[in-house]
């Protein structure tokens, strides 16, 4: 199967901009499935950073553009009745990443586009597991790393992370859980 898709968003205070993914799905049995996708996106600045109000400074930051983003996914999928679990890499550009800079007197800070470029990779994955008809588990586990293309790594970059889930179906319409 071949997906894609165009968005257009059109702003006021920003440039008009076109957004595209295509993802290509092959499940060459009932069990195992294939995705590959690439796809385009931005971010706009929040109302905190687009309209930082410095007041008493006679100082007036210019406002951020939005962040850029390009995908690329690969990603495998078990599908086997009460197991399920996937596997995905990907790779991700940011440019024009937001973050705050000093004022030029140094008193406080505004929000500015960087001119470098990162790159964040990783892979995720996910297990579902199905004990009983009402007990059901979820493991996950991922790795992301990032670089610059000017060196060092990207801010506020976690490496691992994980996580458990145990979820029971109390009732038809309740669940109790234990997350971790």
């Amino acid at each position: 199967n071949l997906t894609w898709g165009l968005r257009y968003d059109e702003f006021e205070q920003f440039d008009d901009h076109m957004n595209y993914r295509v993802a290509l799905n092959y499940a060459h049995s009932p069990l195992h499935s294939w995705k590959l996708m690439y796809g385009t996106a931005i971010r706009t600045p929040t109302l905190r950073e687009y309209q930082k109000v410095m007041e008493g400074t006679g100082f007036t930051p210019p406002a951020p553009d939005p962040e850029r983003f390009e995908s690329l996914e690969l990603g495998y999928y078990l599908n086997a009745g009460r197991y399920r679990a996937s596997l995905t890499a990907y790779s991700n550009r940011l440019a024009k990443f937001i973050y705050e800079w000093p004022t030029p007197d140094g008193l406080d800070e505004y929000f500015v586009n960087g001119a470098d470029r990162y790159r964040l990779y990783g892979i995720d994955a996910l297990m579902d597991v199905w004990l009983t008809d009402r007990l059901a588990t979820r493991v996950t586990a991922g790795y992301v790393d990032s670089n610059s293309e000017m060196g060092g790594s990207h801010p506020y970059t976690a490496q691992w992370t994980g996580s458990l889930v145990t979820t029971y179906q109390v009732t038809p319409r309740h669940e109790v859980g234990l997350a971790l």
